[in-house]
């Protein structure tokens, strides 16, 4: 889970650097915190699958 939040803290972080170097429609700035969102997700997923293997 650490791993999946990590992964998704440096996506949202190179998604605010170019955001802030690309000019933009500024609605694209909605999806920066699904980065996190996604990645916890994705980490729960991982936990809940290694627990129901034997």
């Amino acid at each position: 889970m650490l791993l999946a939040m990590v992964i998704g803290a440096l996506s949202l972080l190179g998604g605010v650097l170019a955001m802030a170097m690309i000019p933009g429609p500024a609605w694209l700035a909605v999806e920066l915190p699904l980065y996190l969102v996604v990645a916890w997700l994705a980490g729960r997923r991982e936990v809940q699958r290694r627990a129901l293997r034997p």
